[in-house]
């Protein structure tokens, strides 16, 4: 059973007034018995004086028979109250008042006495014994008689300490009363002070239960004792400085998740069993944390070797960091670096996702070679005609045509690679303009088709616009002109010969949707997610032959993101390839689109408007194609 403060306090109290009353009734029994004690011999050596004086008058009279003395001693007695005793020189007792001598000769000695020894010396002598005779204690006081300068005779007188004692017993009593009713009233005094104590103490522990619960009202003490006063001032004051503290600490844990949630990198912290203690959601996202997974090993939740060796490599007082790829779909490439915490143990782990950064490495390195090896193709062809015509190849008249024909379309080749780098220079350090405005999709088409319709006529492929001629995009005319030139170049020159390429576009929704289809060969899924950086190409023996920088792609694409567009590969249905662009579509086209779907919902709801022929009440054919559209083929 615990014992509380209150109980405590008031056994506390008990004791110590028991303590303080009892001692004082000690104190107080002693110095009454001293004050008696001292009263008592006072009053007998009065006693002794009288008594000397009778019996030296009777001494002086002739009186100093035994009889006469011990009748003496008798009167004296009866008078005083006193034991009186007359002892002769020979220390033999003559006369007692108690127990009077028979045969004088044969009388008791009690010249052995400390106070007959005082007297017989000519002293006044003072003793206090236990007397067998009157069977208490008692006080002795003796005085000498002399005669002519001798002592003949010592008058003692003895009075019992009965009434001393009686006295003291009294007191005792009368104290034990006293102190009985003190110590019952000290006891309700302390058991009220502890139960306002306790209450003030009570209030104090609510106070400090309410700042651990966040609340903060002040302590209010109703107690008029200034040190329980202090000490709830001093609890306030206390009270709000912690709230501050934690308010602070608060503020400094939402500052920290708020940049910890922010990082891109995963952060996790780890206490000195491995145990995740904190992780952001980065981490979360990249290792596959879930809720479930805080205070667990981290070697239970993360199963990757790597990871898992520079942790015990930080718990071990040691900083490492390795770079490794994750197994999780999509294989990420990861820098991971572990450091610990001296204070209170553990570690933090820090991973750096760096697959973009290497694959844009990996991308630099092959721009620099595939642009060394591009520029070095024509510039080598160029080195190698020139140096032919120098050596007299230039004075004949048959083979000089070939060599310079050869140097002018190196010299084209190089040039129009030159150009397009600086095109895609420009347009990824933000230094293309562009003027974005509405635009006539099937004008841009028509004249993209014109541009390749000598290449095409030459291999016999017909390039065909399905384009109503009220859609309109948002972009820039020259640039989406480009755009469009690069896609169906791209797709010319893949067609088979004889091949057929479309472009079509439609309004969907906000945006305007582009497609450029052929029947080539098509695209591998695994060439589609790179088909649009810079040199690559899916076979570079027939790229080559066909001609090309490698770059058009690449520069449609940074085209269409500063136009706010997208662009992508498909596979047709027919075993090409479709490459789709996305535009914004112009007001003009999303006011007109908006009333046509309300008529065509309106409609369908009131007549189920689809005709027999499969042509939709609002114009548009069953095969996607506006009814205003234009059909053109080279």
């Amino acid at each position: 059973m615990k014992v509380g403060l209150r109980e405590k306090f008031f056994a506390v109290s008990v004791v110590l007034i028991s303590v303080v009353g009892g001692a004082s009734a000690l104190y107080f029994e002693r110095v009454l018995r001293g004050e008696l004690r001292a009263r008592a011999r006072s009053e007998l050596l009065a006693e002794v004086h009288a008594a000397r004086i009778a019996i030296e008058f009777g001494l002086a009279h002739g009186r100093a028979g035994a009889g006469e003395l011990q009748a003496l001693t008798l009167r004296l007695s009866a008078v005083r109250g006193g034991h009186v005793t007359v002892i002769g020189a020979d220390g033999r007792v003559r006369a007692d008042s108690q127990v009077p001598p028979r045969d004088p000769e044969r009388a008791q000695t009690v010249a052995d006495k400390p106070e007959i020894r005082a007297a017989l010396a000519g002293e006044v002598g003072i003793a206090e014994r236990f007397s067998t005779d009157v069977g208490a204690d008692t006080v002795y006081a003796a005085l000498p008689l002399p005669e002519h300068g001798v002592t003949e005779v010592v008058v003692r007188v003895g009075r019992p300490l009965r009434e001393l004692d009686a006295a003291v017993g009294r007191l005792r009593a009368m104290l034990g009363i006293a102190a009985f009713f003190g110590l019952c009233a000290a006891v309700l005094m302390s058991a009220l002070a502890s139960q306002l104590m306790s209450t003030t103490l009570r209030e104090l522990v609510q106070k400090a239960r309410d700042v651990a619960k966040g609340r903060t009202d002040r302590v209010r003490i109703a107690s008029s004792d200034r040190e329980l006063r202090l000490l709830a001032g001093a609890f306030n004051r206390l009270a709000g400085r912690t709230t501050k503290a934690v308010a602070k600490l608060g503020r400094e844990r939402d500052r920290l998740h708020t940049v910890l949630e922010s990082m891109d990198e995963a952060v996790l912290a780890l206490d000195a069993r491995s145990r995740i203690r904190l992780r952001n959601r980065a981490a979360a996202e990249l290792l596959g944390l879930g809720e479930l997974d805080r205070d667990k090993p981290f070697v239970e939740v993360v199963r990757v070797p790597g990871l898992v060796g520079i942790v015990k490599q930080a718990l071990a007082g040691e900083t490492a960091s390795l770079e490794l790829e994750l197994s999780r779909r999509p294989v990420r490439r990861v820098l991971a670096r572990a450091a610990p915490l001296h204070e209170p143990g553990g570690c933090v782990l820090v991973i750096h996702d760096v697959t973009e950064v290497r694959r844009l490495e990996t991308m630099r390195r092959d721009f620099v070679a595939n642009a060394s090896h591009e520029l070095r193709t024509p510039v080598s062809v160029i080195r190698a005609n020139a140096e032919t015509l120098l050596a007299g190849a230039l004075e004949d008249d048959e083979r000089a045509p070939v060599f310079i024909g050869g140097i002018h379309r190196s010299a084209t080749r190089l040039a129009q690679l030159i150009a397009d780098l600086l095109d895609l220079s420009r347009l990824e350090a933000d230094g293309y303009t562009l003027t974005v405005k509405p635009v006539s999709v099937a004008e841009i088409a028509m004249s993209a088709r014109d541009a390749v319709a000598d290449r095409a006529r030459d291999r016999g492929v017909s390039v065909t616009t399905e384009i109503a001629e009220s859609l309109r995009a948002t972009a820039d005319p020259t640039g989406f002109e480009q755009v469009l030139f690069n896609l169906v170049e791209n797709a010319v020159k893949y067609a088979p010969d004889g091949g057929r390429v479309t472009v079509r576009a439609r309004a969907d929704g906000p945006r305007v949707r582009l497609e450029v289809e052929d029947d080539g060969p098509g695209v591998a899924p695994h060439h589609r997610e790179r088909l649009f950086e810079r040199f690559y190409r899916v076979d570079a023996g027939r790229s080559r032959e066909l001609g090309g920088t490698g770059l058009g792609l690449a520069i449609v694409k940074h085209l269409l993101e500063h136009m706010n567009g997208r662009v992508g590969i498909e596979a047709a249905p027919t075993g090409g390839s479709i490459f789709w662009v996305e535009l914004p579509l112009a007001a003009t086209n999303a006011a007109t689109n908006a009333a046509t779907n309300a008529a065509t919902n309106t409609a369908t709801n009131a007549a189920d408007g689809v005709a027999a022929d499969g042509v939709a009440a609002d114009g548009v054919a069953a095969d996607g194609v506006a009814a205003d559209g234009v059909t053109a083929e080279v």
